[in-house]
C-alpha cells in the first residue's frame, strides 16, 4: 500500500525495520534463498543509463566498467540514506563509495590524446587541466581533490591513525556533485570535437 504522508511512513519503516530483524533472527548468517528481501525498484539506475552519461571517448569496456560502480554507488548511498548503519560500519560504506568515486573520476579524466590528460598525467595535474579547460571550476576541483587524497589512504599498510570518525557523508556527497556536473561539461566538449 503506497505511503500518504509522514505518519504513515513512521510506521512502515518500524514495521519493515522489524521484520528485516525477525528475519535474520531466524536465519542468522545462513545463506537463504527465502530469507532474501526485494531490493527496491528504482535505486539502482540501469548500465545502459549510466553508460549513457559517459563521455564517448571511453571505449565500451571502460564505460560499462564505470556504469557498474556508479550502481555500486547506488546501492551505497540507499545503506547510508534508508538504514541507520551507524560508526564504524557506516564509514567503511563511506570509503567503499569515495573508492567507487575516484575510480571512475579518474577514468573519465583519462582523455587519449590530450595533453594533460593523458595515461601517465598526476590525478592532481588531471584536475587542474580539468579547471583550465572549464570542465569544473575550483571548488569542484578542490573536493576531487580531496577525495583523491582520501582515496589514496585507504590502504591499511600505509594508515597513520585510526580510521574511526574520518570519514562522513560530505566526503561522498559533494565529490558526487562535482562529478556529476562534470560529466556534462565532458561530455559536451567532446561532442564539439566531434562535430
Amino acid at each position: 500500500m503506497p505511503i500518504k504522508n509522514d505518519t504513515e511512513l513512521a510506521i512502515a519503516v518500524a514495521s519493515a525495520s522489524q521484520h528485516l530483524q525477525d528475519i535474520h533472527d531466524f536465519t542468522q548468517r545462513v545463506d537463504r534463498d527465502d530469507a532474501k528481501v526485494r531490493f527496491p525498484r528504482g535505486v539502482l539506475k540501469t548500465s545502459t543509463e549510466y553508460r549513457a552519461i559517459c563521455p564517448s571517448y571511453l571505449d565500451h569496456d571502460k564505460a560499462s566498467s564505470c556504469a557498474y560502480a556508479f550502481m555500486h554507488l547506488d546501492m551505497l548511498w540507499w545503506m547510508t540514506k534508508r538504514t541507520e548503519i551507524t560508526l564504524t560500519a557506516r564509514e567503511m560504506v563511506l570509503k567503499s563509495a569515495m573508492i567507487a568515486l575516484a575510480t571512475i573520476t579518474e577514468a573519465v579524466l583519462t582523455i587519449p590524446g590530450q595533453a594533460g590528460f593523458g595515461p601517465s598525467a598526476q590525478f592532481k595535474d588531471r584536475l587542474n587541466s580539468a579547471v583550465q579547460r572549464n570542465f569544473i571550476d575550483g571548488s569542484d576541483r578542490d573536493e576531487l581533490s580531496k577525495m583523491w587524497d582520501n582515496r589514496n589512504h585507504v590502504h591499511l599498510k600505509r594508515l597513520e591513525k585510526s580510521e574511526f570518525g574520518k570519514y562522513g557523508h560530505n566526503d561522498v556527497d559533494l565529490p558526487r556533485a562535482a562529478l556529476d556536473r562534470m560529466l556534462p561539461a565532458l561530455v559536451k566538449w567532446h561532442e564539439g570535437r566531434k562535430a
